[in-house]
């Protein structure tokens, strides 16, 4: 979510401990936080090491932006989530 607006869909989602992989749908709304989403990956993902605050910094302005992650029993996480979205439709998240 990005404040009401639904940027994308986590579908056949299945357990990976400690996170779940996922077939990730964007919608048109992603388009407006992508830019970030591939920042965090990057960040997460680094060959030079992982840093932690620049990673933080990146997930604090997904926040800031209104990414929220709505879990299937209705619950909505605002913050203290992340989600990795990569190219081939697919995503990795935990909360």
């Amino acid at each position: 979510m990005l404040g009401e607006r639904v940027i994308g869909r986590l579908d056949d989602i299945r357990p990976d401990m400690p996170w779940y992989v996922a077939r990730f749908t964007a919608t048109e709304a992603f388009a407006e936080v992508e830019t970030l989403f591939w920042r965090e990956l990057a960040l997460a993902e680094s060959e030079d090491g992982f840093d932690a605050d620049e990673w933080q910094k990146a997930w604090e302005q997904l926040w800031r932006r209104g990414v929220a992650l709505h879990l299937p029993d209705g619950e909505r996480l605002v913050r203290d989530f992340a989600v990795h979205v990569y190219d081939d439709g697919t995503a990795r998240f935990r909360y």
